[in-house]
């Protein structure tokens, strides 16, 4: 590599947008199944559809449509299924492993969000669409106001036949309806300046870079890995177990508001002399008992908390100056490291997506710039080790381990490696600085105004009886719902509201329809002990039933007390953990 390309591998570069009007080439694959009931929770692919903006296909078999995929010319296609990475691409991997076919997996989340196959001189590409845009396509259907919309018949409780043409139709459905959503969603302006991404983050990514003025150079790992220690996410606290006639408050794209409104840190300048400097320190800092509301996170075992007492950490400057504002006492200072101070990194960005989304409500302008405005910021903090799953002759030099044992590597033939990889765009101090302006913000204009009366906050909106200002601009709350009866917070993200008779509940990881038969009362004393039926991962399967394309019943059970503060006596309740001289919580 000469110098040139050197140096130009250590900037986040501003991206020329595309010249020419590109002829978009994708197409879309559907699988309709049906389960057969055994106790390895087989399932049986019943057809297949392929559509590529001009014609629609069907296969009785996952082996005629790989046939098809590998004697067509696929090479500039970019394939996707709408939840492909979790459903229809376990059967096609099983099928190229079968083959000897050689792929190569990239994974996010434990999600197949794509294969690539390469034989001789054709190549394919399948994509998961819900890492574009992660959503049911019922609703992206909807949003983008398709001509194809969903249908709605239950396959739970009606066996697809292929022969009955209203199932015909709904898979036709289907498939032109994500067709659409894609290509509606790739040519809006600003998406079609840059090449298509495999995620929402990426091509957000891409589009930041057509806005940026000058390029970043890279700061040096060593001040990465200090970066990152302060990179936690947003408060999602408890204060009160329940209330009563609750407002529930949302701050109006909080990220957003704050990438453009507060200075980001962008080019490192070097070593701090105190925490005043703008970027981040390590500091040894007392919070007095006496603050409820406590503003420096910590994370232990896994959780993020915000105690009192005697706290050693790293922080972004301004979370510390926010600490000191309200009553911490800074016991010593350790180090620290600068950055420039940058208003405009992100200006152009959001006030293009969010003025699209404010003249547009309602349409898909305002979904699609509702995405693009939350989903730039965490991909600056992205990590910079990932796994790689492929087989082992996709190509000459794979280096990694045998993943499962000797019976599912000569069926599957995968080789799991561990890859590092510090791309320019990583740059994590932006990502924290971002998420730490956030929960300052949360605190200022909601946590703040009405300490003793604040039931429950999660990242950009709270409960409480109170009244808060409300306005439509970015970044100040609104109101989300007013006069709710009753309100009981049993853990983060798992709570239960009674309005007007009615009860709601919101548990994360339980399904709303499993919800729908319990009782408030089973909701603040019971497990939640709730099963389902559900298609595993494509690793789990393999490494349970030496098969990719499998269900079980799937258990989740809902038992853990809150820990992130401490309840009283009383049950409803909690103050901030105290960390003594030792560490430990009391």
């Amino acid at each position: 590599m000469n110098t040139q390309n050197q140096r130009k591998n250590l900037l986040y570069s501003p991206l020329k947008k595309q010249d020419q009007e590109r002829k978009l080439k994708i197409a879309v694959v559907d699988i309709e199944t049906r389960s057969l009931g055994k106790q390895n929770g087989e399932i049986e692919v019943k057809i297949i559809g392929y559509f590529n903006g001009k014609k629609d296909f069907y296969f009785s078999s996952i082996a005629d449509f790989v046939n098809f995929l590998l004697s067509h010319n696929q090479r500039n296609y970019k394939i996707y299924a709408h939840n492909g990475g979790k459903f229809d691409f376990l059967p096609i991997a099983e099928e190229l492993s079968r083959r000897k076919i050689p792929y190569h997996i990239t994974q996010i989340a434990g999600r197949l969000a794509q294969i690539k196959i390469i034989t001789g001189n054709n190549r394919v590409t399948l994509r998961d669409s819900i890492c574009i845009l992660p959503d049911k396509l019922s609703r992206l259907a909807k949003a983008f106001g398709v001509v194809h919309q969903k249908g709605e018949i239950d396959f739970d409780k009606e066996e697809f036949d292929k022969t009955n043409p209203v199932h015909m139709k709904y898979l036709e459905h289907d498939l032109k309806g994500t067709y659409e959503v894609l290509t509606k969603f790739f040519n809006t302006e600003k998406v079609r300046d840059v090449t298509p991404k495999l995620t929402i983050a990426s091509t957000s990514l891409a589009v930041h870079r057509t806005t940026l003025k000058a390029p970043v150079r890279k700061s040096p790992n060593y001040i990465q890995n200090f970066c990152r220690q302060a990179y936690v996410g947003g408060r999602v606290e408890i204060f009160k177990h329940d209330g009563h006639n609750l407002n529930s408050y949302d701050f109006n794209s909080i990220y957003p508001f704050c990438m453009r409104s507060f200075p980001t840190p962008v080019e490192y300048i070097g070593e701090a002399q105190d925490y005043e400097d703008f970027g981040f320190h390590k500091v040894t800092i007392y919070c007095p008992k006496n603050i409820n509301i406590p503003v420096l996170p910590i994370k232990i075992n896994g959780k993020l908390i915000f105690p009192t007492g005697l706290i050693t950490g790293i922080f972004f400057s301004e979370e510390i100056k926010l600490a000191i504002s309200v009553g911490y006492k800074l016991i010593k200072y350790h180090y620290g490291e600068e950055f420039s101070r940058e208003f405009d990194f992100f200006r152009e960005y959001v006030d293009f997506f969010y003025k699209l989304r404010q003249e547009n409500k309602g349409t898909s302008l305002d979904y699609i710039s509702k995405l693009f405005l939350n989903s730039l910021y965490g991909k600056f903090g992205q990590k910079e080790e990932f796994s790689s799953l492929q087989t082992i002759n996709f190509d000459n030099e794979v280096n990694g381990e045998i993943f499962g044992n000797e019976e599912i590597f000569n069926k599957f033939g995968l080789i799991v490696s561990t890859v590092k990889k510090r791309s320019p765009h990583m740059l994590v101090h932006i990502a924290s600085s971002i998420t730490s302006h956030a929960r300052i913000h949360l605190y200022r204009s909601g946590l703040s105004i009405c300490p003793d009366n604040i039931r429950y906050c999660d990242t950009d909106s709270l409960y409480t009886p109170g009244i808060l200002e409300t306005s439509r601009d970015l970044g100040r709350l609104k109101l989300e719902e007013s006069n709710i009866d009753y309100g009981y917070f049993r853990l983060p993200k798992t709570y239960a509201l009674v309005k007007n008779g009615i009860l709601k509940i919101k548990c994360k990881g339980f399904p709303e329809k499993l919800l729908e038969n319990i009782t408030l009362d089973q909701f603040k004393n019971s497990k939640l002990e709730l099963s389902r039926i559900k298609v595993l991962g494509f690793k789990s399967a393999i490494k349970r039933f030496n098969s990719s394309f499998v269900e079980t019943e799937f258990k989740k059970s809902l038992q853990s007390c809150y820990d992130k503060r401490k309840t009283l006596a009383n049950g409803i309740d909690t103050r901030p953990w105290h960390l003594n001289k030792e560490g430990k919580l009391i």
